[in-house]
């Protein structure tokens, strides 16, 4: 399992993921945990580490992404935002992780993000995980 901080609108927390694959390396690991943060960590600091999620279907978020709605002084806040394909839940953030994440950043690994735990507070958070195949 690994532990990173990340942002994700307002579900700030730590993200917690499980990996499996088919076998372990001849070393006895499913993967090298550096090898783990370059591929699933990285991709969470570079898209969505101090951005806002935000629904693409929000009606706020055109406005918000065009700089229409301007902050005190003038300048516009669509920096920052990134637009997701569902509602920014935390529940909807795991489910993404495993199913559309996951298997992009470790396609050609041999490895399987088969769940993800969201962090909305400490004693709150939202698990997905892919059911055992039979």
């Amino acid at each position: 399992m690994l532990g990173t901080k990340a942002s994700a609108g307002i579900c700030t927390g730590i993200t917690t993921v499980c990996i499996s694959a088919a076998e372990l390396d001849n070393v006895g690991r499913v993967i090298d945990f550096s090898d783990m943060k370059s591929k699933l960590c990285m991709w969470l600091e570079e898209n969505w580490d101090h951005k806002m999620l935000m629904w693409e279907r929000d009606p706020v978020a055109n406005a918000l992404i065009d700089g229409i709605i301007k902050t005190g002084d003038g300048t516009t806040i669509g920096d920052g935002i990134v637009l997701v394909p569902f509602n920014p839940t935390a529940e909807n953030i795991a489910q993404h992780l495993v199913l559309v994440v996951g298997p992009q950043q470790l396609k050609g690994t041999g490895i399987k993000l088969v769940r993800c735990e969201v962090e909305e507070t400490r004693k709150c958070s939202a698990v997905y995980a892919l059911q055992p195949q039979k």
